[in-house]
C-alpha cells in the first residue's frame, strides 16, 4: 500500500530532516566532546539515524490505522482500509475441450483481505478451489486519481472436471470505485485460458 505515496517527495523530506539531525549531532560533538573526531561523528550520526528509522517504522506500522480514523479523508487521498471479509461474484469464460466452444459460467466465493501499511494479501475460498496471493501492488493513477490493485495469484483446485487439479496462476486489475469503500471490481485472466470478471462486495453491506 505504501507504493501509492509520493515516494520522491517523502525521500526528499527525509533527506532534509536527517541532514538537519546529522548537523546538530556533529555540532554538539565538536562543541562539547572531550576528544571529537570524524569517526565519532559518523558513528553517532549513523546510530541515531538508524534508531530513529526503526522507531518511525514501528510507529507507522502500529498506528497508521489510528491516523486513518482521525483523518478519514486519507481513504480517498491516499488509500482506503479494505481489509476484512468480502463476498465475490465471479463471471468467467472457459474453453470446453470436448465441444471446442467457450462456455460462460458464474460462481461465488469468499475473500479475506489482510492489509498493513506495507502489504496487501487476498485469500479466496471458492466451492472447488482456493487461491493465495503471489503479489499485490496498490497504485493511484496520476491523471484520474483512480485507485487500483494489480493482483497476481495462484489457484489450487480441490476438484474439477476431467481431473484437472493442477495449480495455475492468474492476474487481475482491480478498481476501487470512488465514493465507496464497500465495492471492488475488475477483470482477470489465468494461464489456464480462462478470463472473467471479479465483483467484490464487503460482507455485511
Amino acid at each position: 500500500m505504501i507504493t501509492i505515496f509520493p515516494m520522491r517527495q517523502i525521500i526528499k523530506w527525509a533527506v532534509k530532516i536527517y541532514g538537519v539531525i546529522a548537523a546538530v549531532i556533529v555540532a554538539c560533538i565538536w562543541m562539547w566532546a572531550d576528544s571529537p573526531s570524524i569517526y565519532m561523528s559518523v558513528s553517532y550520526v549513523l546510530g541515531v539515524c538508524t534508531f530513529l528509522s526503526f522507531v518511525l517504522l514501528i510507529v507507522a506500522e502500529k498506528f497508521w490505522r489510528k491516523l486513518w480514523s482521525v483523518f478519514p479523508n486519507l481513504n480517498s487521498k491516499a488509500f482506503p482500509i479494505i481489509d476484512g471479509d468480502w463476498i465475490m461474484d465471479i463471471d468467467y469464460q472457459i474453453h470446453d475441450d470436448l465441444t471446442g466452444k467457450i462456455q460462460s459460467r458464474k460462481t461465488q466465493a469468499t475473500a479475506h483481505i489482510t492489509q498493513t501499511l506495507f502489504n496487501i494479501s487476498i485469500k479466496v475460498d471458492a466451492k472447488n478451489s482456493e487461491s493465495e496471493t503471489l503479489n499485490v501492488q496498490a497504485k493511484k493513477e496520476p491523471a484520474s486519481g483512480v485507485l487500483k490493485l494489480y493482483y497476481i495469484f495462484q489457484v489450487t483446485p480441490w476438484k474439477t472436471d476431467n481431473g484437472a487439479n493442477i495449480p495455475y496462476k492468474g492476474a487481475a486489475i482491480l478498481t476501487l470505485p470512488s465514493g465507496t469503500l464497500n465495492n471492488i471490481r475488475g477483470n482477470y485472466f489465468t494461464d489456464r485460458s480462462t478470463t472473467g470478471h471479479y465483483s467484490f462486495k464487503r460482507d455485511g453491506t
